[in-house]
């Protein structure tokens, strides 16, 4: 390879290029217009390389730092070496090449009265680094993080980074559950030292979340009777689920460190408003829910509804009595008689979904026969007053025609 630069006296010095135990040798002259005369004004410099300056024997010169002090090569010398920043790998390992390095040639003729000054600024080009400091790290979903590599200390116009989703920037912030690969390379068109691109990787793994999963009894719109406490639950099973109930929405900015959880996921409120719950797992990870709590005094009315006939043939059909809706009613009891009175059931009931008449005597294996039942439910609303609700309920298709 040679580069040509001419110079006003016309005279011949060399700049050697070494890279291990070979040499690259160009010729070069300074050129009439303006301009450095001997040295060229920016150039690149491999770390396992060299540059040799070897000006003419006419001329005086100095090598002088960009404050115009003396280097120490000694104050009339026409031969100067710069050395490549090797560093601890011989390619640059642990060298800091992020600003170039300036040089000042002061030369002047033998022959004339004035010096003259050259100034070259050298861009080390070392070996591409980065390590990340994890193998692996757990993440919250829809919680990104920040991974910042180690990079080596290069002159970053000269290089670039690229991660394994096409991002540019040096750190990576993500909150997807995968391997993350970034490269950094020496640009193409600047590569001529032939330093192979460095990698390195970690892997992002989401952390389950079923132990910050929101409880299905949980809604986000909820009512509240007037006057009564209302209970919210947000038990999940498992023991190091950590809880925070809060009288007011959950905040968007990230929650401070020294924040408390309670154990308690029960939660009792007496007033509408909005309300949240924050669940937090071992590793930190979060999960939030606002409750929007309203008073509906026609919503917490008992609701009691009971079908008017049921047909116990067998054939899967409207076989047995159940409670089609069982709302706001406490301690309730059934009662279902004959047209003459007598007591065929009698049966307290806690929840809806727990009972059933399958149109038997006592609910056991004696059919009853076909006709009009007499039912009288009793209960208490949900502020403690007895209520009571009667009506009729008519067996078809038994397989007995009388009561025995």
């Amino acid at each position: 390879m040679k580069k040509t630069i001419w110079s006003k006296a016309l005279s011949l010095f060399m700049i050697l290029l070494a890279a291990s135990a070979s040499a690259v040798q160009a010729q070069a002259h300074a050129k009439e217009d303006a301009g450095n005369h001997f040295l060229p004004e920016d150039t690149t410099l491999c770390a396992n390389s060299y540059l040799l300056f070897e000006i003419p024997a006419e001329y005086h010169c100095s090598w002088l730092s960009i404050d115009s002090l003396p280097l120490p090569y000694g104050q009339d010398t026409n031969r100067f070496l710069i050395q490549g920043q090797a560093g601890t790998d011989g390619m640059g390992g642990g060298v800091d090449a992020r600003r170039p390095s300036t040089y000042l040639l002061r030369y002047q003729h033998q022959d004339s009265a004035t010096a003259s000054f050259d100034t070259m600024q050298v861009y080390a080009l070392i070996r591409p680094m980065v390590e990340i400091e994890m193998d692996s790290a757990l993440i919250c979903r829809d919680e990104p993080v920040l991974v910042s590599p180690d990079y080596a200390l290069v002159y970053e116009p000269f290089y670039e980074t690229e991660w394994s989703d096409g991002s540019t920037e040096a750190d990576l912030e993500s909150n997807i559950g995968a391997t993350h690969t970034v490269t950094m390379r020496i640009k193409d068109s600047l590569n001529s030292c032939g330093f192979i691109p460095a990698t390195d990787s970690i892997v992002l793994v989401w952390v389950d979340t079923a132990l910050t999963n929101m409880p299905a009894i949980l809604r986000a719109d909820t009512t509240i009777c007037p006057d009564l406490e209302l209970e919210l639950d947000a038990t999940v099973p498992y023991v190091s689920t950590q809880y925070q109930w809060r009288d007011s929405e959950f905040p968007e900015e990230i929650l401070p460190t020294d924040t408390l959880f309670d154990p308690n996921p029960v939660y009792i409120i007496e007033e509408e408003g909005t309300y949240s719950i924050v669940l937090i797992d071992s590793m930190g990870c979060i999960n939030a829910m606002n409750i929007n709590v309203q008073d509906d005094p026609e919503e917490c009315k008992p609701n009691l509804q009971i079908p008017d006939v049921i047909t116990p043939n067998g054939d899967g059909l409207n076989d047995d009595l159940t409670f089609q809706e069982l709302k706001y009613c406490e301690d309730v009891e059934i009662e279902i008689v004959t047209r003459w009175g007598q007591v065929v059931l009698k049966e307290k009931v806690k929840r809806a979904e727990d009972f059933s008449w399958n149109g038997c005597y006592k609910n056991g294996s004696r059919p009853l026969p076909d006709g009009p039942y007499f039912y009288m439910v009793t209960y208490k609303n949900m502020y403690g007053k007895k209520k009571v609700q009667s009506g009729t309920i008519t067996i078809l298709g038994s397989t007995v025609k009388s009561l025995q």
